[in-house]
């Protein structure tokens, strides 16, 4: 309101003052009853006298739905009366009652509706007892109830209006003016002042009144109205200068003084990085999460105290403060339980919530920090953010997820080389190491640490520098076992985690389905090694710190994912029962939802749009939905032509390199996917078309390949949004089964993805899945192609193929061959059984391998054999 205010200062145009009160009552209706007769009356007493007649007639409208929405207090409407001083009032019916007698006819049947609806508002018979004497002056008899029931009854009763005439000679005997030039309001939200009147004029005003009383004997009626024209002959004066500090006495209690404070505080900047120069303060967070854990009747605002206290929690910078002292900067729960208990933050949430009468029981000391949260409240203006730790420039996003800073001029490591040595990997010891599965990956935006998630329960975090140091193992810095709570023996599987942007920070969800954002927090050495190369070299990883614990009454959190928007740092995570939830970390609330798709199946997969608008999801049904984050939509519904479950998706607004000379692809960027899905195959999917453009696909040697045209490649078929009973009716009908005449039943999968598109000679697709091989793909080149991990001892190097479908889709295969029996090489090719020392770890992993993540240092890779591995 007081920006539109502001607007208003500037722009004369009597248009736009009609256009804000016909659209005032929906937003009174929002903001509550105290919030309207601190911000809004004054502005419509300004235009009850403006110059234009139409501004009167809609600001009289918009009062007459204020009455009727009850958003205005009795004694607003009919004035409050003193001992001291029985003929005082403030009354609205009383200061702009002459309205019902002015030449304008609009104008006075808008003022005699106000006097019906105020009528039907108080009742019979404070109607009679109240309201009628306020208006008796401008009636020409004494009205019956009978008279105060009807609209036409109370235009009965009304005086002979002024004429035009007369009107206007009053007026200009009060300012005389050319009939050129008119003068405009000073619009305010502290009511409206003229701009700075000379003494000589003002004096004028005085002179010219005195003779206007001299000169007739006035009746009340006449008194009334000449207190009228003076609010209009001030609205109407032109001055060289003003000053906030002239305003006229009489308008003074439109609005408290108080209230001068909150027209000058200042918003912090909205976009990510400003978001790290502040936090949220640790004593607000304690408050906070004692009032989610608790059952209190008010909100943790109520809790804060003082200005400053405010200030800190919404990163404000409030000009001419009050010297309060700041809220103490930790404050455990049992006092944090205290202060939301006690009385005065009652008080304090029923008066920014606008409850009659919670003012007048008010501390006078916090009556600056209620109307300013009043304020914040009523402009939904977030708190902080958690402290997520330490600022760090946003990394470009990968061509698709998984690999950070790769877009096409990138090179990313691996890009140049071959990644085939195994450089250190991890134990499966308790205290420096996973005991179960290991089945995610997250690496931080700075890459000094990668942290994992396990099926032990716990979460642990990896420094980079150690990689360097190590003499072929690798130990975790800390471990963060929030999940499994006080009860250690009940165990929970920890199904997925992500690096919260621009921060320190990771999200990671559980089986019981919590949610916990912990902080890996950082120290800096002040002495740097000599033989220490790496930049982040001197930076130890010291401990955790939970910011944030949510608990989900959906089944398992299946899946986790982190973006910031230009006002949001959103998490969403993904449940048992299908549905996509959201929580924003800085204002603590659930943004949207996304409802599940009936009939799809359980969600195993998640990925983000390169521009955060979009997100695509997997199910264990073989269905891919496209979600349109700005609208909270699904857009499209697809089913793989596998009918498998879809194990890993990513995804990529650049085009494959087959399509770099099209003019299309070249002018428009294109959104696609990667999705991980049937036999030990993986697909680029154009979203716009559901075409397959290139597939990467392994097979064994003798089986069956590519028997009809159908089974050359995938496809994504598009579902309708119908009902539920035809998707449930395409699972049935055997929808796109011909591979089960090819593939044996029990196929390998891939189960991990990692990549880039760059330049021509540098788009690659790394890959591990079910049968623990890592296979390096080339987009174009098959002679590039390599598998790093997973071969048995003596099984030949496989082969690698393209196939060009057409100029636009393609087929890249690899062909496996089997290890070969013992008794089908030469005996002299068999390892010696004497003298050969010990016998070292293979260069592989002994399962089913989970996650790849692409780093400076190395590639990372994780398994179901409970294992970390780097790779170069």
């Amino acid at each position: 309101l007081p920006q539109i205010l502001s607007f208003l200062n500037d722009r004369k145009d009597w248009q736009l003052r009609s256009s804000l009160f016909e659209c005032l009552p929906s937003v009174c209706h929002i903001i509550g009853r105290a919030a309207t007769e601190h911000y809004v009356l004054p502005c419509l007493e300004t235009a009850l006298v403006d110059a234009e007649e139409t501004v009167v007639y809609t600001a009289i409208n918009c009062l007459n739905r204020l009455i009727e929405l009850n958003l205005l207090s009795r004694s607003m409407i009919i004035g409050v009366k003193t001992e001291t001083d029985p003929t005082s009032s403030t009354s609205l019916l009383k200061k702009y009652g002459p309205l019902l007698i002015h030449p304008s006819t609009n104008i006075r049947h808008a003022t005699a509706t106000t006097v019906k609806v105020a009528c039907d508002w108080v009742g019979f018979p404070d109607n009679q007892v109240f309201i009628v004497p306020l208006v008796q002056p401008f009636l020409r008899f004494q009205p019956s109830s009978r008279h105060l029931q009807s609209l036409d009854g109370i235009v009965k009763c009304l005086a002979k209006p002024w004429t035009r005439g007369k009107y206007q000679s009053e007026l200009n005997k009060l300012h005389p003016t050319n009939s050129n030039t008119m003068s405009q309001t000073e619009w305010t939200s502290i009511g409206f002042h003229v701009q700075g009147t000379p003494e000589n004029e003002s004096i004028q005003i005085e002179s010219t009144t005195k003779q206007f009383e001299e000169s007739a004997e006035l009746d009340v009626q006449s008194e009334a109205m000449l207190a009228y024209l003076k609010m209009v002959t001030r609205g109407r004066t032109k001055r060289a200068t003003h000053k906030i500090d002239a305003i006229d006495k009489s308008l003074q209690g439109c609005i408290d003084g108080s209230m001068k404070q909150s027209q000058n505080i200042r918003f912090p900047r909205q976009d990510t990085f400003a978001l790290f120069k502040t936090s949220l303060p640790t004593w607000y967070q304690t408050l906070r999460d004692t009032r989610e854990a608790g059952a209190f009747d008010v909100s943790a605002p109520a809790g804060i105290r003082s200005v400053s206290g405010l200030g800190q929690v919404y990163g404000l910078s409030i000009m001419d403060q009050s010297v309060m002292p700041a809220t103490s900067d930790h404050i455990n729960t049992e006092r944090a339980e205290a202060i939301l208990s006690a009385d005065e933050s009652k008080t304090i949430e029923a008066a920014f919530r606008g409850e009659w009468g919670s003012e007048v029981s008010l501390d006078p000391n916090l009556t600056d920090t209620t109307l300013l949260l009043t304020k914040l409240n009523a402009l939904n203006v977030p708190p902080l953010p958690p402290k997520l730790g330490d600022k760090i420039g946003m990394q470009p996003r990968s061509a698709h997820a998984g690999g950070k800073g790769s877009t096409r001029d990138a090179q990313p490591a691996g890009s140049k080389g071959r990644i085939e040595k195994m450089v250190v990997s991890s134990n499966t010891l308790s205290s420096t190491g996973h005991t179960a599965p290991v089945i995610r990956i997250a690496v931080s935006n700075d890459q000094r640490f990668f942290a994992t998630a396990s099926h032990d329960g716990t979460c642990r975090v990896w420094e980079s520098s150690k990689i360097e140091h190590s003499s072929g193992f690798l130990n975790s810095s800390i471990s963060y076992s929030g999940h499994m709570g006080a009860n250690a023996s009940q165990r929970v599987r920890i199904n997925d985690l992500s690096i919260i942007d621009g921060g320190h920070s990771i999200v990671s969800g559980a089986s019981d389905g919590s949610i916990h954002a912990w902080r890996v927090d950082l120290a800096t050495s002040s002495t740097s090694p000599a033989n220490e190369s790496l930049e982040y070299s001197t930076t130890r990883v010291i401990g955790s710190t939970q910011l944030k614990q949510l608990h989900h009454s959906e089944g398992e959190i299946l899946v986790v994912n982190h973006f910031n928007s230009t006002s949001a740092s959103i998490m969403m995570f993904g449940t048992q029962k299908g549905n996509i939830h959201s929580w924003d970390l800085r204002s603590a609330q659930q943004p949207f939802t996304l409802e599940a798709l009936q009939g799809t199946g359980y969600l195993t997969c998640m990925a983000l749009g390169n521009d955060r608008n979009w997100i695509v999801t997997g199910t264990s049904k073989g269905f891919l939905a496209l979600w349109d984050l700005r609208y909270h939509k699904p857009v499209k519904l697809w089913q793989h032509s596998r009918g498998s479950a879809i194990n890993r998706m990513a995804t990529s607004l650049v085009a494959p390199p087959q399509l770099w000379g099209s003019k299309s692809a070249a002018s428009n960027a294109r959104p696609f996917v990667f999705a991980a899905s049937g036999p030990n195959e993986c697909g680029m999917f154009d979203l716009i078309d559901g075409s397959c453009r290139e597939c990467f696909r392994t097979v064994e040697y003798g089986n069956r390949f590519m028997n009809n045209a159908r089974d050359e490649i995938p496809r994504l078929n598009e579902i309708p949004f119908a009902s539920s009973a035809q998707r449930r009716g395409l699972l049935t009908s055997g929808l796109n089964r011909t591979l089960a005449d090819v593939l044996p039943s029990s196929f390998h999968s891939l189960n991990a993805i990692v990549g880039s598109i760059g330049a021509m000679n540098s788009s690659f697709l790394i890959t591990g899945g079910s049968d623990g091989k890592v296979r390096h793909w080339d987009f174009a080149n098959p002679s590039r192609c390599y598998v790093s991990s997973g071969l048995e001892m003596m099984q030949p190097n496989p082969s690698f193929e393209r196939i060009d479908l057409d100029k636009t889709r393609r087929l890249m295969v690899c062909r496996q061959a089997p290890t070969p029996a013992t008794n089908e090489f030469e005996s002299e090719m068999r390892p010696k059984k004497l003298m050969q020392g010990m016998v070292t770890e293979g260069n592989r992993h002994h399962d089913s391998i989970q996650d790849l993540k692409l780093a400076n240092f190395g590639l990372i890779s994780c398994s179901r054999d409970c294992t970390v591995k780097i790779w170069r």
